[in-house]
Order: C-alpha cells, then sequence, then structure tokens
C-alpha cells in the first residue's frame, strides 16, 4: 500500500526513534539533545542493535508508524529528476510555480505509484513525501519488527529468510525503485513530444578527381560527379564548383578554356 508520507508527518502518525546515523530521540526531547540507548523502549533497542546499519546503500531509521515497531529504509528523488524532464530549468526548483508543482506532483505521484505496485519485496508499507525532504520527495519502505524477525542479515545488508534465501537487500529497493521511477517518467515525457524536423545550412568542401580534356571539361565531369555523390542526409545541395587544381595541385581557371592539362606530371 502507498501512503501520503505529509499527511502521516502531520498527523503524528511515524516517530523515528534514530536517525540516519544511528543518534537516538526520543518524545518531547529536543532534536540535538542526547539521548542514551537505555532511554528508548526496548523493542527499538532490538531493532537497532540486531538490524540498523549505517552503510547500507540507504537511509536506516529505526521507527514507529501505526504503532507498529520497525525499520524503516529512506531513499531520497532529488531535483534533479525534475530538470532531466525538463518540468523546470536547472537551478529553478527552489521557487517552482504552482503550475510546475502541480506538474511535478502528477508526474512523481504517477511513478511512484507504479514503482510500488511493481516492486517483487515482501512488505506494504511504501510512505512517499512530495518535498518532505529539503533535497527533494522521499520515500520510506517501512518494515514491522514482526516481519524483520523472520529475516537474518549478513555484514553486507542482504536480508535472507530462515532457509537462506536471499530475500532483498536496501541497496537493491533503491535500484529498483529509482529504475522504476524513471522509467514511468520517461514513458510519460516520451508520451508528451512530438516531432519536428530542423534545418541547417552546412557548408564544406567536396573534391572530385577527374580525367578531363581542359579545365571547362572537367568542371562538367565534376558536377556529374557531384549529382551522383552520396551526402547521406544532406539535400538541396549547393553544388556549385568553386576551384579545381591539376595533378600538380597548381589552381585552374574555370574561364580559361584554352588552358590544357600537362600531358604528364
Amino acid at each position: 500500500m502507498l501512503y501520503d508520507l505529509q499527511r502521516i508527518y502531520s498527523d503524528h502518525m511515524l516517530f523515528y526513534w534514530t536517525n540516519a546515523a544511528g543518534d537516538f530521540n526520543f518524545p518531547g526531547f529536543a532534536p540535538l539533545q542526547q539521548v542514551d540507548i537505555n532511554d528508548v523502549p526496548r523493542t527499538a533497542q532490538e531493532i537497532f542493535e540486531k538490524y540498523w546499519m549505517e552503510t547500507s546503500g540507504t537511509y536506516e531509521y529505526v521507527a514507529t508508524f501505526e504503532g507498529m515497531f520497525g525499520l524503516a529504509f529512506g531513499y531520497i528523488f532529488d531535483y534533479g529528476i525534475l530538470e532531466e524532464t525538463g518540468i523546470v530549468e536547472e537551478g529553478e526548483f527552489s521557487y517552482l510555480r504552482e503550475d510546475q508543482k502541480q506538474k511535478k506532483a502528477e508526474f512523481l505521484h504517477t511513478a511512484v505509484k507504479a514503482a510500488a505496485e511493481e516492486m517483487a519485496i515482501p512488505f506494504d508499507h511504501v510512505l512517499f513525501g512530495e518535498d518532505t525532504d529539503p533535497t527533494g520527495d522521499e520515500i520510506l519502505i517501512f518494515i514491522p519488527y514482526g516481519d524483520l524477525i523472520t529475516y537474518k542479515r549478513d555484514v553486507k545488508g542482504d536480508f535472507y529468510d530462515e532457509a537462506g534465501n536471499f530475500c532483498f537487500s536496501p541497496e537493491q529497493i533503491g535500484g529498483t525503485l529509482n529504475d522504476l521511477v524513471e522509467k514511468k517518467i520517461k514513458e510519460k515525457v516520451d508520451g508528451m513530444m512530438k516531432t519536428f524536423t530542423v534545418g541547417f545550412a552546412v557548408e564544406g568542401r567536396y573534391y572530385v578527381t577527374v580525367k578531363a580534356l581542359n579545365a571547362e571539361d572537367a568542371k562538367e565531369r565534376a558536377m556529374n560527379e557531384v549529382f551522383d555523390a552520396d551526402f547521406g542526409d544532406l539535400e538541396d545541395i549547393d553544388s556549385d564548383p568553386i576551384n579545381a587544381e591539376d595533378e600538380r595541385g597548381n589552381p585552374v581557371d574555370f574561364g580559361n578554356q584554352e588552358q590544357k592539362f600537362p600531358l604528364s606530371a
């Protein structure tokens, strides 16, 4: 199920017993006030000691959600996604217009909902928050303690069931989410695309070597070669001859029809 993280925060349905660095929090204490592990509930201590990791490819929090203790994995989708989709120009995310906010919400809500539905992960609590983090939008995957105790966790942060079968890793979840969200956003952006044809005036030189009786004859033969030449995707080729050289590299005047090419180099 996909939950609205903004509503959950406003209704105080989620409490973090730790931050992502492993520092403890306690209700009523100031954010930076030191809290000892023994000050928090025993279940939160057990989750922290048995399952919490600081370096697992994501942000991890010991938390309580809807009255359940558990572990929350946090993923941030920064504002670079908005720039990549063209919703906002680079550096403009700090002052989005209302229409841009609406487009952003439409893109990300649709993409994250689809991603959450497609993820092959064994839990049901996916929390999505628009602008709930200073750097962007936030996703939390919450695993209740009752589900956690069925898993074992190795030093890399991967989870296995009691039979030793690999179940999931936070890094895997993050990669799946990123891939699916970017795929969904790309699909939506591609659907808005239109086809345009843009013409470019390309200047260049194309040299043709021909055997001819004189300069004027060389010009005519070269023009025929140009007409048959393959210029790839170029169209409306301007094929007026601009200069010519003889076999020794000497300039030849097209207007001098008496000019004869040397018989030998």
